[in-house]
Protein backbone atom coordinates (compact mmCIF):
# COMPACT_ATOMS: atom_id res chain seq x y z
CA UNK A 1 0.00 0.00 0.00
CA UNK A 2 1.13 3.19 -0.63
CA UNK A 3 0.19 6.43 0.66
CA UNK A 4 1.44 9.57 -0.76
CA UNK A 5 1.28 12.91 0.70
CA UNK A 6 1.48 16.75 -0.20
CA UNK A 7 5.35 16.77 -0.87
CA UNK A 8 5.48 13.92 -3.12
CA UNK A 9 6.89 10.74 -0.73
CA UNK A 10 5.21 7.82 0.28
CA UNK A 11 3.84 8.36 3.41
CA UNK A 12 3.27 4.95 4.07
CA UNK A 13 4.06 1.69 2.20
CA UNK A 14 4.70 -1.64 2.79
CA UNK A 15 7.57 -3.50 0.42
CA UNK A 16 9.22 -6.47 0.46
CA UNK A 17 12.75 -5.64 -0.88
CA UNK A 18 14.74 -7.19 -3.84
CA UNK A 19 18.59 -6.96 -3.98
CA UNK A 20 20.54 -7.60 -6.88
CA UNK A 21 22.25 -10.59 -7.59
CA UNK A 22 25.68 -10.25 -6.74
CA UNK A 23 28.58 -10.09 -9.48
CA UNK A 24 31.88 -12.02 -9.76
CA UNK A 25 35.35 -10.48 -10.94
CA UNK A 26 34.21 -10.72 -14.79
CA UNK A 27 31.47 -7.56 -13.94
CA UNK A 28 29.19 -9.52 -15.28
CA UNK A 29 24.95 -9.60 -13.28
CA UNK A 30 21.53 -10.13 -14.08
CA UNK A 31 18.86 -8.16 -12.31
CA UNK A 32 16.45 -11.14 -12.56
CA UNK A 33 15.32 -12.62 -9.61
CA UNK A 34 17.70 -15.35 -8.15
CA UNK A 35 17.57 -17.78 -5.32
CA UNK A 36 20.31 -15.80 -3.98
CA UNK A 37 18.05 -12.80 -4.28
CA UNK A 38 15.07 -14.29 -2.86
CA UNK A 39 16.77 -14.58 0.50
CA UNK A 40 17.44 -10.81 0.67
CA UNK A 41 13.63 -10.20 1.57
CA UNK A 42 13.28 -7.53 3.81
CA UNK A 43 10.62 -5.10 5.11
CA UNK A 44 10.20 -1.33 4.62
CA UNK A 45 7.83 0.42 7.35
CA UNK A 46 7.27 4.46 7.78
CA UNK A 47 9.47 4.30 10.80
CA UNK A 48 12.65 3.56 7.97
CA UNK A 49 11.46 7.44 6.95
CA UNK A 50 13.99 9.41 8.59
CA UNK A 51 13.14 13.49 8.71
CA UNK A 52 16.30 15.77 7.30
CA UNK A 53 15.90 19.83 7.69
CA UNK A 54 13.19 20.59 5.37
CA UNK A 55 11.01 17.81 6.07
CA UNK A 56 11.77 15.58 3.20
CA UNK A 57 12.52 11.65 4.49
CA UNK A 58 15.21 9.59 3.30
CA UNK A 59 14.60 6.02 3.54
CA UNK A 60 17.14 3.32 5.40
CA UNK A 61 16.95 -0.37 4.87
CA UNK A 62 17.28 -2.97 7.10
CA UNK A 63 21.43 -2.79 6.02
CA UNK A 64 20.80 1.60 6.64
CA UNK A 65 23.12 1.87 3.52
CA UNK A 66 21.59 5.17 1.94
CA UNK A 67 22.16 2.89 -2.01
CA UNK A 68 21.05 -0.31 -0.70
CA UNK A 69 17.79 1.54 1.03
CA UNK A 70 16.47 2.98 -1.85
CA UNK A 71 18.00 0.65 -4.47
CA UNK A 72 15.37 -1.56 -2.82
CA UNK A 73 12.21 0.12 -3.42
CA UNK A 74 12.88 -0.10 -7.14
CA UNK A 75 9.19 -1.20 -7.23
CA UNK A 76 8.06 1.84 -5.69
CA UNK A 77 9.82 4.96 -6.31
CA UNK A 78 10.88 4.35 -9.64
CA UNK A 79 7.00 4.45 -10.43
CA UNK A 80 6.36 7.09 -8.55
CA UNK A 81 9.04 9.18 -10.07
CA UNK A 82 8.22 8.01 -13.67
CA UNK A 83 4.61 8.80 -13.33
CA UNK A 84 5.85 12.27 -11.86
CA UNK A 85 8.18 12.33 -14.78
CA UNK A 86 5.75 11.46 -17.55
CA UNK A 87 3.71 14.20 -17.03
CA UNK A 88 6.25 16.46 -17.29
CA UNK A 89 7.41 14.87 -20.48
CA UNK A 90 3.73 14.37 -22.18
CA UNK A 91 3.57 18.13 -20.78
CA UNK A 92 6.90 18.57 -22.93
CA UNK A 93 6.03 16.79 -26.17
CA UNK A 94 2.86 18.48 -26.59
CA UNK A 95 4.63 21.31 -26.61
CA UNK A 96 6.72 20.30 -28.96
CA UNK A 97 10.04 19.80 -26.90
CA UNK A 98 12.17 17.21 -26.11
CA UNK A 99 13.80 16.30 -22.61
CA UNK A 100 17.36 17.38 -21.26
CA UNK A 101 18.46 13.59 -22.16
CA UNK A 102 17.36 13.55 -25.38
CA UNK A 103 19.05 16.66 -26.17
CA UNK A 104 22.32 15.43 -25.01
CA UNK A 105 21.81 12.10 -27.20
CA UNK A 106 21.09 14.55 -30.25
CA UNK A 107 24.65 16.74 -29.31
CA UNK A 108 26.68 13.84 -28.60
CA UNK A 109 27.47 12.63 -32.35
CA UNK A 110 26.65 9.25 -30.82
CA UNK A 111 29.65 9.77 -28.17
CA UNK A 112 26.64 8.67 -25.75
CA UNK A 113 23.45 7.09 -26.54
CA UNK A 114 19.34 8.65 -25.25
CA UNK A 115 18.89 8.36 -21.96
CA UNK A 116 15.50 7.51 -22.87
CA UNK A 117 16.46 5.26 -25.77
CA UNK A 118 16.64 1.76 -23.62
CA UNK A 119 14.43 2.35 -21.02
CA UNK A 120 11.86 0.11 -22.21
CA UNK A 121 10.35 -1.73 -19.19
CA UNK A 122 13.21 -1.39 -16.65
CA UNK A 123 12.61 0.21 -13.60
CA UNK A 124 16.14 1.12 -13.06
CA UNK A 125 16.45 2.85 -16.91
CA UNK A 126 13.18 4.26 -16.17
CA UNK A 127 14.39 5.48 -12.40
CA UNK A 128 17.30 6.56 -14.23
CA UNK A 129 15.48 8.59 -17.23
CA UNK A 130 13.27 10.49 -14.53
CA UNK A 131 16.27 11.83 -12.72
CA UNK A 132 18.24 12.43 -15.79
CA UNK A 133 16.16 15.43 -16.54
CA UNK A 134 16.88 17.21 -13.27
CA UNK A 135 20.37 17.75 -14.88
CA UNK A 136 21.97 19.72 -17.10
CA UNK A 137 23.31 16.54 -19.40
CA UNK A 138 24.69 17.93 -22.42
CA UNK A 139 28.19 17.38 -24.04
CA UNK A 140 27.96 14.16 -22.06
CA UNK A 141 31.59 12.75 -21.84
CA UNK A 142 30.52 9.59 -20.89
CA UNK A 143 27.35 7.27 -21.94
CA UNK A 144 24.34 7.92 -20.18
CA UNK A 145 22.81 4.78 -21.14
CA UNK A 146 25.57 3.36 -18.77
CA UNK A 147 24.40 5.48 -15.90
CA UNK A 148 21.96 4.21 -13.48
CA UNK A 149 19.87 5.33 -10.28
CA UNK A 150 21.32 4.44 -7.12
CA UNK A 151 18.18 4.41 -5.40
CA UNK A 152 18.42 8.00 -3.35
CA UNK A 153 16.58 10.94 -5.28
CA UNK A 154 18.81 14.20 -6.23
CA UNK A 155 20.51 15.45 -2.88
CA UNK A 156 18.74 12.24 -0.89
CA UNK A 157 22.46 11.60 0.47
CA UNK A 158 22.61 15.30 1.68
CA UNK A 159 26.34 16.65 1.11
CA UNK A 160 27.65 18.99 3.89
CA UNK A 161 28.65 22.69 3.62
CA UNK A 162 31.02 24.43 5.96
CA UNK A 163 29.95 22.14 8.84
CA UNK A 164 30.62 22.76 12.19
CA UNK A 165 34.56 21.44 13.73
CA UNK A 166 35.73 20.92 17.42
CA UNK A 167 39.39 20.66 18.34
CA UNK A 168 40.99 17.66 18.19
CA UNK A 169 41.25 17.73 21.91
CA UNK A 170 37.49 18.50 22.25
CA UNK A 171 36.49 15.45 20.10
CA UNK A 172 36.41 13.21 23.25
CA UNK A 173 33.78 11.16 21.98
CA UNK A 174 33.55 11.16 18.36
CA UNK A 175 35.40 9.83 16.27
CA UNK A 176 36.77 6.75 17.37
CA UNK A 177 40.71 6.17 18.06
CA UNK A 178 41.17 4.09 15.54
CA UNK A 179 38.36 5.34 13.15
CA UNK A 180 39.60 6.38 9.37
CA UNK A 181 39.77 9.61 8.59
CA UNK A 182 40.75 11.76 5.66
CA UNK A 183 43.63 14.57 6.55
CA UNK A 184 43.54 17.45 4.47
CA UNK A 185 46.41 19.87 4.97
CA UNK A 186 46.47 23.55 3.72
CA UNK A 187 48.32 26.49 4.84
CA UNK A 188 49.21 25.00 7.39
CA UNK A 189 45.45 24.62 8.48
CA UNK A 190 45.24 20.57 9.16
CA UNK A 191 41.32 19.17 9.39
CA UNK A 192 40.34 15.19 9.70
CA UNK A 193 37.09 14.23 7.72
CA UNK A 194 35.90 10.93 9.79
CA UNK A 195 34.81 8.41 7.26
CA UNK A 196 31.89 7.74 9.33
CA UNK A 197 30.70 11.12 8.38
CA UNK A 198 30.95 10.67 4.74
CA UNK A 199 29.40 7.82 4.79
CA UNK A 200 26.39 9.28 4.76
CA UNK A 201 27.04 12.79 3.10
CA UNK A 202 29.60 11.53 0.89
CA UNK A 203 30.53 15.32 0.14
CA UNK A 204 31.77 17.93 2.21
CA UNK A 205 31.86 21.41 0.91
CA UNK A 206 34.35 22.99 3.34
CA UNK A 207 36.82 26.36 3.49
CA UNK A 208 40.34 25.10 4.83
CA UNK A 209 43.73 27.43 4.71
CA UNK A 210 41.22 29.90 2.77
CA UNK A 211 40.80 27.34 0.23
CA UNK A 212 37.34 26.44 -0.78
CA UNK A 213 37.51 22.55 -0.90
CA UNK A 214 35.56 19.67 -1.71
CA UNK A 215 35.61 16.09 0.15
CA UNK A 216 34.53 13.54 -1.55
CA UNK A 217 33.97 9.88 -0.43
CA UNK A 218 32.23 7.27 -2.70
CA UNK A 219 31.49 4.01 -0.01
CA UNK A 220 30.60 1.70 -2.93
CA UNK A 221 34.24 1.91 -4.25
CA UNK A 222 36.09 3.37 -1.36
CA UNK A 223 37.73 6.04 -2.73
CA UNK A 224 38.63 9.53 -1.79
CA UNK A 225 39.74 12.94 -3.39
CA UNK A 226 39.64 16.06 -2.31
CA UNK A 227 39.08 19.46 -5.14
CA UNK A 228 39.92 22.71 -4.92
CA UNK A 229 36.75 24.14 -5.89
CA UNK A 230 38.15 26.89 -7.70
CA UNK A 231 37.36 26.67 -11.56
CA UNK A 232 39.96 28.95 -13.13
CA UNK A 233 38.51 31.38 -15.97
CA UNK A 234 38.65 29.67 -19.84
CA UNK A 235 40.20 32.75 -21.34
CA UNK A 236 41.54 35.58 -19.39
CA UNK A 237 42.49 36.80 -16.09
CA UNK A 238 39.53 36.59 -14.91
CA UNK A 239 38.17 35.44 -11.39
CA UNK A 240 38.02 31.86 -10.85
CA UNK A 241 34.05 30.27 -10.44
CA UNK A 242 33.71 28.76 -6.59
CA UNK A 243 31.73 25.69 -7.37
CA UNK A 244 29.29 23.65 -4.75
CA UNK A 245 28.58 20.04 -5.32
CA UNK A 246 26.03 17.75 -3.97
CA UNK A 247 25.09 14.04 -4.21
CA UNK A 248 23.30 13.35 -7.27
CA UNK A 249 21.87 10.04 -6.51
CA UNK A 250 23.31 8.24 -9.90
CA UNK A 251 26.07 5.97 -10.32
CA UNK A 252 28.80 5.79 -12.99
CA UNK A 253 31.13 2.09 -12.53
CA UNK A 254 29.83 1.30 -8.89
CA UNK A 255 31.10 5.59 -8.37
CA UNK A 256 29.36 8.50 -7.12
CA UNK A 257 28.15 11.28 -9.77
CA UNK A 258 28.01 14.90 -8.17
CA UNK A 259 25.94 17.89 -9.31
CA UNK A 260 27.31 21.42 -9.28
CA UNK A 261 24.37 23.35 -7.78
CA UNK A 262 25.17 26.59 -9.78
CA UNK A 263 24.65 24.41 -13.05
CA UNK A 264 23.09 21.26 -12.39
CA UNK A 265 25.86 19.54 -13.82
CA UNK A 266 27.31 15.89 -13.20
CA UNK A 267 30.90 15.42 -12.24
CA UNK A 268 32.75 12.36 -11.70
CA UNK A 269 34.53 11.65 -8.89
CA UNK A 270 36.91 8.89 -10.34
CA UNK A 271 36.73 10.48 -13.60
CA UNK A 272 38.08 13.79 -11.54
CA UNK A 273 36.08 16.13 -14.32
CA UNK A 274 33.09 17.03 -15.05
CA UNK A 275 31.40 14.92 -17.30
CA UNK A 276 28.28 16.71 -18.86
CA UNK A 277 27.25 20.22 -19.28
CA UNK A 278 29.26 23.58 -19.99
CA UNK A 279 32.59 22.76 -18.50
CA UNK A 280 32.46 19.18 -19.19
CA UNK A 281 36.33 17.55 -20.01
CA UNK A 282 37.21 20.38 -17.49
CA UNK A 283 39.31 19.40 -14.01
CA UNK A 284 39.71 20.88 -11.08
CA UNK A 285 42.60 20.74 -9.33
CA UNK A 286 43.16 18.18 -7.02
CA UNK A 287 44.54 18.57 -3.53
CA UNK A 288 47.21 15.83 -1.19
CA UNK A 289 45.57 14.19 1.32
CA UNK A 290 46.44 11.07 3.78
CA UNK A 291 44.81 8.30 4.93
CA UNK A 292 45.45 7.95 8.49
CA UNK A 293 43.39 7.19 11.77
CA UNK A 294 42.04 10.25 14.38
CA UNK A 295 44.83 8.95 17.07
CA UNK A 296 47.52 9.56 14.13
CA UNK A 297 45.86 12.83 13.09
CA UNK A 298 46.04 14.24 16.50
CA UNK A 299 49.54 12.81 17.45
CA UNK A 300 50.61 15.16 13.60
CA UNK A 301 48.23 17.60 14.20
CA UNK A 302 47.27 18.46 18.23
CA UNK A 303 45.99 21.85 16.94
CA UNK A 304 43.74 20.82 14.25
CA UNK A 305 40.22 20.10 14.11
CA UNK A 306 37.61 17.34 13.58
CA UNK A 307 34.59 17.41 11.93
CA UNK A 308 31.76 17.52 14.33
CA UNK A 309 28.76 14.86 13.99
CA UNK A 310 26.68 17.97 15.08
CA UNK A 311 26.01 17.86 11.61
CA UNK A 312 22.24 18.68 11.65
CA UNK A 313 20.88 15.64 10.45
CA UNK A 314 19.70 12.77 12.63
CA UNK A 315 22.22 9.75 11.83
CA UNK A 316 24.54 7.16 14.03
CA UNK A 317 28.17 8.39 12.61
CA UNK A 318 29.88 5.45 14.52
CA UNK A 319 27.66 2.59 12.94
CA UNK A 320 28.93 1.44 10.04
CA UNK A 321 26.15 0.86 7.75
CA UNK A 322 28.04 -0.64 5.02
CA UNK A 323 29.71 -3.22 6.66
CA UNK A 324 28.16 -6.02 5.24
CA UNK A 325 29.08 -4.67 1.93
CA UNK A 326 32.59 -4.33 2.73
CA UNK A 327 32.39 -7.80 4.05
CA UNK A 328 31.37 -9.56 1.01
CA UNK A 329 33.97 -9.66 -1.06
CA UNK A 330 32.40 -10.87 -4.20
CA UNK A 331 29.28 -8.38 -3.82
CA UNK A 332 29.24 -5.57 -6.62
CA UNK A 333 26.34 -2.99 -6.49
CA UNK A 334 25.39 -2.94 -9.81
CA UNK A 335 26.14 -4.47 -13.46
CA UNK A 336 28.82 -2.67 -15.54
CA UNK A 337 32.18 -3.53 -16.78
CA UNK A 338 35.36 -4.01 -15.20
CA UNK A 339 39.15 -6.03 -15.22
CA UNK A 340 39.61 -9.23 -14.32
CA UNK A 341 43.06 -9.00 -13.50
CA UNK A 342 42.20 -8.42 -9.27
CA UNK A 343 39.27 -9.71 -7.42
CA UNK A 344 36.71 -6.85 -7.51
CA UNK A 345 37.00 -4.67 -4.29
CA UNK A 346 41.19 -5.54 -4.10
CA UNK A 347 41.90 -2.01 -2.46
CA UNK A 348 44.38 0.34 -4.14
CA UNK A 349 45.77 3.39 -5.53
CA UNK A 350 44.89 4.43 -8.92
CA UNK A 351 47.28 6.96 -10.05
CA UNK A 352 46.51 8.99 -13.49
CA UNK A 353 49.46 10.86 -15.90
CA UNK A 354 50.15 12.18 -19.10
CA UNK A 355 51.71 8.83 -20.08
CA UNK A 356 49.76 6.25 -18.42
CA UNK A 357 47.70 4.78 -15.81
CA UNK A 358 48.13 2.57 -13.07
CA UNK A 359 46.69 0.67 -10.27
CA UNK A 360 48.55 -0.37 -7.49
CA UNK A 361 47.31 -2.60 -4.52
CA UNK A 362 47.23 -2.19 -0.89
CA UNK A 363 48.86 -5.01 -0.37
CA UNK A 364 51.68 -4.52 -2.70
CA UNK A 365 52.96 -1.43 -0.78
CA UNK A 366 52.01 -2.75 2.85
CA UNK A 367 54.15 -5.51 1.79
CA UNK A 368 56.97 -3.17 1.07
CA UNK A 369 57.44 -1.77 4.81
CA UNK A 370 53.99 0.15 3.70
CA UNK A 371 56.26 2.48 1.38
CA UNK A 372 56.81 1.99 -2.03
CA UNK A 373 58.21 4.29 -4.75
CA UNK A 374 57.12 3.47 -8.38
CA UNK A 375 58.12 5.17 -11.74
CA UNK A 376 55.39 6.08 -14.54
CA UNK A 377 56.48 4.87 -18.08
CA UNK A 378 57.81 8.39 -18.33
CA UNK A 379 60.04 8.17 -15.81
CA UNK A 380 58.41 9.99 -12.91
CA UNK A 381 59.03 9.09 -9.53
CA UNK A 382 55.98 8.66 -7.01
CA UNK A 383 56.28 7.68 -4.11
CA UNK A 384 52.77 5.82 -2.12
CA UNK A 385 52.25 5.13 1.60
CA UNK A 386 49.59 2.48 2.78
CA UNK A 387 48.41 1.87 6.67
CA UNK A 388 45.65 0.70 8.11
CA UNK A 389 43.42 3.27 7.60
CA UNK A 390 43.77 3.44 3.26
CA UNK A 391 46.68 4.41 0.93
CA UNK A 392 47.76 8.03 -0.66
CA UNK A 393 50.25 9.45 -2.78
CA UNK A 394 53.89 10.96 -0.18
CA UNK A 395 55.12 12.35 -3.13
CA UNK A 396 54.86 12.94 -6.62
CA UNK A 397 55.16 15.13 -9.93
CA UNK A 398 52.36 18.22 -10.10
CA UNK A 399 50.68 16.87 -12.76
CA UNK A 400 49.90 13.28 -11.26
CA UNK A 401 46.40 12.68 -9.77
CA UNK A 402 45.05 9.78 -8.01
CA UNK A 403 42.42 8.82 -5.54
CA UNK A 404 42.45 5.51 -3.45
CA UNK A 405 39.69 3.13 -4.93
CA UNK A 406 38.43 -0.36 -5.37
CA UNK A 407 40.12 -2.12 -8.54
CA UNK A 408 36.74 -2.49 -10.16
CA UNK A 409 35.97 1.52 -10.01
CA UNK A 410 39.07 2.27 -11.07
CA UNK A 411 39.59 -0.77 -14.37
CA UNK A 412 36.06 0.62 -15.64
CA UNK A 413 36.99 4.13 -15.82
CA UNK A 414 40.42 3.40 -17.02
CA UNK A 415 40.31 -0.22 -18.47
CA UNK A 416 43.99 -0.28 -20.26
CA UNK A 417 45.44 0.51 -16.38
CA UNK A 418 48.35 -1.13 -16.07
CA UNK A 419 48.26 -3.04 -12.56
CA UNK A 420 51.50 -3.45 -10.06
CA UNK A 421 50.59 -6.01 -7.60
CA UNK A 422 51.94 -8.50 -5.05
CA UNK A 423 53.03 -12.06 -5.42
CA UNK A 424 49.54 -13.51 -4.07
CA UNK A 425 47.63 -10.76 -5.31
CA UNK A 426 45.31 -13.00 -7.68
CA UNK A 427 43.62 -14.14 -4.22
CA UNK A 428 41.02 -11.89 -2.24
CA UNK A 429 43.54 -10.80 0.84
CA UNK A 430 41.24 -10.39 4.12
CA UNK A 431 44.01 -8.71 5.80
CA UNK A 432 43.65 -5.03 3.90
CA UNK A 433 41.69 -2.45 5.75
CA UNK A 434 37.80 -2.30 5.59
CA UNK A 435 34.98 -0.01 6.23
CA UNK A 436 35.11 0.96 10.06
CA UNK A 437 34.19 -1.94 12.64
CA UNK A 438 32.83 0.49 14.85
CA UNK A 439 29.13 -0.69 14.67
CA UNK A 440 27.21 -3.29 12.96
CA UNK A 441 24.96 -2.10 10.22
CA UNK A 442 21.60 -2.76 12.44
CA UNK A 443 20.78 0.36 14.09
CA UNK A 444 19.44 3.46 12.05
CA UNK A 445 21.30 6.92 12.09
Amino acid sequence: MIRFGADGFAADLRLIVRFPEPVGPTGRSSFADSPRDTQSKALFTPAMFTPRPGGIPIVHSPQNSPYFASSAVNGIRPLAIALIASVGLTYLAACGESSPAQNASTDSNNQSGSASQSSGDNPRDTMRDSMLIQFDVTNPQIKLTDVIAGGPPKDGIPALTNPKRLNVADATDFPAAEARVIEVVVSNEAVAYPIGILNWHEIINDNVGGTPIAVTYCPLCDSVSVFDRRLPPEKGNGKPTILEFGVSGLLYNSNVLMFERNTDALWSQVYMKAVTGSHAGRSLNQLPVRMTTFTEFKESHPTGSVLSKDTGYQRNYSANPYKRYFDDPDYVFHQFEFGDELPPKTLGLGIKTEADNVFITWKKVADSNGELTIKTQDGKPITIKANKAGMYVQTAPKDVQAVQSFYHSWSAFYPETRVIMADSEKRQDQSQPSADDDDDDSSTG
